[in-house]
């Protein structure tokens, strides 16, 4: 997770490229799911459901409609994803439901899985401590991101490392001269 991904159409256009197969390979695995969810529905409304609030909460955050430079928002997982789990908690209602002797399992494995979402937040809220880390992070997990190079380069003006900060903001104008 950033807080920013630049948008493909901000950047040059010999960069846009590297956005094509994996903009592909996203479209296809979202008609995908939504051919099995659509033939599992009549048997399982929830999938159904789940999913259409996954894909109507989706839009919105994307980049489909941009609002402002971003590709897009993933600091707004939450809204999109409770589709996700309503899928996945009314899957395992009905498995434990069908099956009582697996509730135990269940139980534990959901517990494991919450346990390990807990230290994943952990994790990313400490990415948020300052701008140091904020930047530093964002630039590890994206590409060509203009706009975690210049405020990198505020943030270490701010802290007198005027070289460094020079560097960044050279970067930031190889990715987007304008």
């Amino acid at each position: 997770l950033a807080c920013f991904y630049p948008h493909p159409a901000s950047l040059p256009a010999e960069r846009l490229r590297d956005w094509i197969i994996p903009a592909i390979a996203a479209t296809m695995f979202l008609a995908l799911v939504t051919v099995v969810v659509l033939r599992l529905a009549p048997k399982r409304p929830y999938l159904l459901v789940g999913w259409l609030w996954f894909l109507g909460m989706l839009v919105p955050v994307i980049g489909l409609i941009p609002v402002g430079n971003q590709a897009w928002a993933d600091r707004y997982a939450y809204l999109y994803l409770v589709g996700v789990y309503l899928m996945f908690a009314w899957t395992l209602a009905r498995l434990v439901h069908r099956h009582p002797a697996l509730r135990p399992a269940v139980i534990c494995a959901v517990a494991a899985l919450l346990a390990g979402f807990l230290l994943l937040t952990w994790r990313q809220v400490g990415v948020w401590r300052n701008n140091q880390t904020l930047n530093e992070h964002a630039l590890a997990v994206t590409r060509d991101n203009y706009v975690a190079r210049t405020n990198w380069g505020i943030a270490l003006r701010a802290l007198g490392r005027h070289t460094k900060a020079i560097a960044q903001y050279e970067e930031a104008l190889r990715i987007k001269p304008d």
